[in-house]
């Protein structure tokens, strides 16, 4: 994905785009841990790396720690390539709604926090600083829309962060979760829309609840 990288620091945490080959291998052993062995969503891997196919032209923003310890990321897939509404998950998707491929377009995917945070409400403020650099990502890559599938408890989260993304669709039960298909308009549904310093952004977002047994998107 041709994307101009950001680098920010908030609260002794940098988020920066993931773009050297040793911090790919951290997001995909990560995004293992989480997505094959915690939530067993995808089949687990012998390498201990979660990779598919969209990891070849995705980008991926990450939340490091002071001493270089990846904490979250980010996967942002470009329109310009395949979506994965437009297959795995199109049965999230409403018959008849058309897709946005325009250039100002990502979908989010593989949005992940470490589940080894020690502390109460780390994962909660890492989240919001995730957020915070994924929201200077789209300004510096003038990206408007993204699209998400998200478990539905963590879509009300999301909501109440002021992230007010629109269903797309029904939605669909995953005993025992049921997820949903959203669109995001950064430029007017975000908490830092009307932000006209990147630097003013506030360091804190409002949680209805602890994250830590949340899940995220897929």
């Amino acid at each position: 994905m041709n994307d101009q990288a950001i680098h920010l620091y908030e609260e002794g945490c940098q988020v920066r785009s993931i773009e050297s080959e040793e911090e790919l291998l951290l997001a995909y052993r990560l995004r293992h841990q989480v997505y094959c062995d915690i939530l067993g969503w995808v089949p687990p891997n012998p390498t201990g790396l979660e990779i598919d196919r969209y990891d070849s032209f995705a980008t991926s923003v990450g939340l490091f720690s002071e001493e270089n310890a990846l904490l979250g990321l980010i996967r942002l897939l470009p329109s310009s390539q395949p979506f994965m509404l437009e297959s795995e998950f199109s049965d999230l998707v409403a018959p008849g709604y058309r897709i946005r491929k325009e250039a100002d377009t990502v979908e989010i995917t593989r949005l992940t926090i470490t589940p080894f945070s020690k502390g109460k409400g780390l994962s909660s403020r890492y989240l919001s600083i995730l957020l915070k650099g994924l929201y200077q990502w789209s300004v510096v890559n003038e990206i408007r829309y993204a699209y998400l599938e998200v478990e539905k408890r963590f879509w009300r989260v999301l909501q109440f962060m002021g992230f007010l993304s629109t269903p797309i669709g029904q939605g669909k039960c995953l005993p025992p979760l049921q997820f949903c298909q959203n669109i995001l308009d950064m430029k007017i549904h975000c908490p830092f829309a009307d932000v006209k310093d990147l630097g003013d952004l506030p360091a804190g977002l409002p949680f209805l609840h602890p994250i830590e047994d949340l899940p995220l998107t897929v």
